[in-house]
């Protein structure tokens, strides 16, 4: 019963919430019309898409497991949701949770090197203090194409993340092995070339990012 009414309640904030905060999303964070849909519509994918799995899981491992493993995830989430700066924030954990329909992406850009704009772009991940990293497994969505860098270092700034394993041409599921392996506390999956879209555009998201090493 409890889980039942759990998940409603969180349903129906989903559902009504956004709308409430559209006009304070768009001018904050200058989000678009297409954006704007997806803030409420994401939260349904992964839902509609894992409930009869979960059941089956849930007989598995227990119900009970589930449901606080299941409430930890949705309150890291609201954390970060509620503090987020960028539509793409909102989306940072849904990159960490593993959801194909729920990736995080980089901006699109007319060109795979960014039209000369920048120098690249990433996603930055803090460890919360300094651990052993061996190796970084990356779930990479849409088209193959993209060259990527493995950077790792003591501070959250380019500068002093050293490129510690790279990739080119990747796609699907990529595996990023320093060697030997680092003492660091800032992750960064940087990208120095996005893969093609079907729009004929560029641009890059990862679904899924798994750290391997130890404390």
């Amino acid at each position: 019963m409890i889980a039942s009414f759990t998940a409603m309640f969180t349903a129906t904030i989903a559902m009504v919430a956004p709308a409430a905060l559209n006009g304070d999303i768009q001018s904050q964070l200058h989000a678009s019309g297409s954006q704007l849909s997806w803030v409420t519509a994401i939260f349904f994918i992964p839902t509609a898409a894992l409930e009869l799995t979960f059941g089956v899981v849930g007989d598995l491992l227990g119900r009970k497991r589930l449901l606080v493993a299941g409430s930890v995830v949705l309150a890291i989430g609201v954390g970060i949701g509620g503090l987020a700066g960028s539509v793409p924030v909102l989306l940072v954990a849904q990159a960490v949770a593993g959801d194909p329909a729920t990736p995080w992406y980089t901006d699109w850009y007319g060109s795979p090197d960014f039209a000369d704009l920048r120098p690249g772009t990433g996603l930055l991940l803090d460890m919360g203090r300094t651990v052993t990293v061996t190796s970084v497994r990356v779930s990479l969505g849409g088209e193959p194409g993209a060259s990527l860098q493995l950077r790792a270092g003591l501070l959250p700034t380019l500068a002093w993340l050293p490129v510690v394993a790279g990739v080119s041409d990747a796609g699907g599921t990529v595996r990023l092995q320093p060697s030997p392996p680092v003492h660091v506390r800032y992750i960064l999956i940087w990208f120095t070339d996005l893969p093609p879209t079907p729009a004929g555009t560029y641009q890059a998201s990862i679904y899924q990012v798994v750290i391997q090493g130890q404390p």
